[in-house]
């Protein structure tokens, strides 16, 4: 049973991964959104610190 609790984030996990690196022509975008994501989360952040942080890093990495 516990196998089964985890499918809806493995599906999930598989529709937004292609959909995050293709989310402009610049696929270097999509990368660095995920990197910052995962390393924000990693480190313990709340999920909203989370998505700040990472808008905010491609916030600045758009103006490059």
């Amino acid at each position: 049973s516990g196998v089964l609790r985890n499918i809806p984030y493995a599906v999930l996990g598989a529709l937004i991964f292609p959909a995050v690196l293709h989310i402009q022509d610049n696929i270097l975008f999509g990368v660095i959104g995920a990197v910052t994501a995962f390393a924000l989360s990693f480190i313990g952040l709340d999920v909203m610190f989370v998505v700040i942080g990472t808008i905010a890093v491609l916030a600045v990495y758009s103006l490059f």
